[in-house]
């Protein structure tokens, strides 16, 4: 064993008694090498009083909080797919709507300035405006899956 080796087996002793002379002081605060091992060998000392201080959980509980947590991936995992679902299926009804309503505007704003909308719409319907029984029943399916659309996300928030 060289000088070098002892004087660093020194400085790791001196770290579990806690009295260091004032040449080792001094050679410690001049070598890299031997301040780098007296800063490990006091972190190495730490954490061993540490360790018994500290006594360990139980593996019950360690095994319920790990699955809690996997449980809790899953669960935001299928969240975030359910959502990116959700956003398609409001971009896809939004641009129903905006189809329907550029397509057959005109109609639309007849409806509008009708005082009686229900009569209107049943003109409408028997050949009287242009609109026939499936653009009709296509409009009324498209309300209803607004609609679900709706309800869904004020349920799924919650």
């Amino acid at each position: 064993m060289n000088a070098h080796e002892a004087i660093e087996r020194e400085v790791v002793e001196t770290s579990r008694s806690g009295r260091v002379s004032e040449t080792l002081r001094d050679h410690i605060a001049e070598c890299a090498s031997c301040k780098e091992t007296a800063s490990v060998a006091g972190f190495m000392q730490r954490l061993a009083g540490a360790e018994k201080d500290a006594p360990l959980p139980d593996p019950g509980i360690v095994r319920l909080k790990a699955q809690l947590l996997q449980n809790q991936l899953m669960e935001e995992q299928a969240s975030q797919a359910l959502s990116r679902v959700q956003r398609t299926t409001w971009i896809l009804i939004g641009t129903c709507w905006a189809t329907v309503l550029v397509w057959k505007w005109g109609t639309v704003e007849s409806w509008l300035g009708d005082a009686s909308l229900s009569r209107r719409i049943m003109e409408s319907v028997s050949g009287g405006a242009g609109i026939s029984l499936p653009f009709v029943l296509m409009l009324v399916g498209l309300m209803a899956a607004t609609g679900l659309l709706a309800v869904h996300s004020v349920l799924a928030d919650e």
